[in-house]
């Protein structure tokens, strides 16, 4: 049969974007990274949803990560089709914890940040 004109315009299929932030790297990694107590699994439907929050988590402000930014941005295959103030934490510490205070937690953790990304800090 002829193929349907609306394939590679629909989504195909569902993903789940896993983070292992149990025991995280920090300072001069990947290979010689000091050791970062999280404590926590991160998961989520979108990549760029996933990336924002662990920026955060980690002190960044993610609009200063070129990948995070852009991938908020209106392209024909968006990575994201809803703006960062939309994502929603869910979860064991989801009562405790927002988008916008995951900076606080990041500072109470003191995390080491690598020379080429201090200019990303919040």
């Amino acid at each position: 049969g002829k193929p349907d004109a609306t394939f590679g315009e629909t989504v195909q299929r569902q993903v789940l974007h896993i983070v292992d932030a149990v025991i995280g790297g920090q300072g001069d990694g990947p290979l010689s990274s000091d050791e970062l107590p999280l404590g926590m699994i991160l998961a989520g439907e979108n990549a760029a949803a996933v990336d924002w929050v662990g920026a955060h988590l980690l002190g960044y402000d993610a609009r200063k990560i070129s990948l995070t930014n852009y991938s908020f941005m209106d392209f024909r295959w968006r990575i994201a089709d809803f703006e960062p103030t939309d994502i929603k934490l869910l979860g064991d510490w989801a009562n405790n914890l927002t988008a916008e205070n995951l900076l606080e937690l990041a500072k109470q953790q003191a995390v080491i940040h690598p020379i080429g990304w201090r200019n990303a800090k919040a």
